[in-house]
Parts: structure tokens; sequence; C-alpha cells
């Protein structure tokens, strides 16, 4: 039951600070930038998500991953509340299988979730 708690506190925590930085904060001044603009800001955001995660066989994953949440808060209406549900949930079941030790990627899922040294999933900079 810890690691369960502990799954959602984690998720509760990365999910809603994540997401006001990166789809509020971020995304919200790259599309009040004239450089920029509504087209840009997502995949600008979606790069810097996946850069600051420090996790270079995940970076394409991560940023098809940012994509999807940006055009979630779309969805929603610019709210952050799916975006943020979404990133805790992703984040509550990673931490959960990777606890568990239950899951084990394909070789060819690794540029999706990435490896530790060894091939165990979800390497350094999660």
């Amino acid at each position: 039951a810890g690691s369960v708690g502990q799954a959602l506190g984690l998720a509760a925590a990365v999910g809603l600070a994540e997401e006001f930085l990166f789809r509020g904060v971020l995304e919200g001044a790259a599309r009040a930038s004239r450089g920029l603009g509504a087209r840009l800001a997502p995949l600008a955001t979606a790069a810097a998500f996946a850069t600051v995660h420090w996790n270079a066989r995940a970076w394409l994953g991560l940023l098809l991953l940012s994509l999807v949440l940006s055009q979630a808060k779309r969805a929603a209406s610019g709210a952050l509340d799916l975006p943020a549900g979404l990133h805790a949930g992703l984040v509550a079941a990673h931490f959960l299988l990777d606890a568990s030790g239950a899951y084990q990627p394909l070789p060819a899922a690794a540029w999706l979730v990435g490896t530790r040294a060894g091939g165990a999933p979800f390497g350094p900079g999660r």
C-alpha cells in the first residue's frame, strides 16, 4: 500500500507541477511570442519537455508525449486539468510498474521508454 500511496503522491505532484510549467507557463509564453505563435509553440514546448527529462534514448517518445499533452490542453479549451490528469496517470503507472519489476519492454520500445544499463526499463532521467 505504501507504493501505491507514493505513486499517487508523486503522480499528483509531478503531473500538476510539470503541466503548470510546460503547458501553462512555457507554452503560453511561446504562443504569445511573435516568433513562434500558436502553431510552433507546442513543438517548442515539447522539445524543452523532452530535453529536461535527461533521457536521450526516450527523447522522441517524450517529445510525442508532450505533443499529446498539448493537444489534451487544447481539447480542454486551454484548461490544464486534462493534461495534468493524463500526466499524473502516466507517472503513477510508470512508478508502480518500475517498482514491481513487472514491466519488461520489447527492445524496439527503448526509443519510447528508455532503458537503464543492462536493459531494464525506465532509465536515468525519469
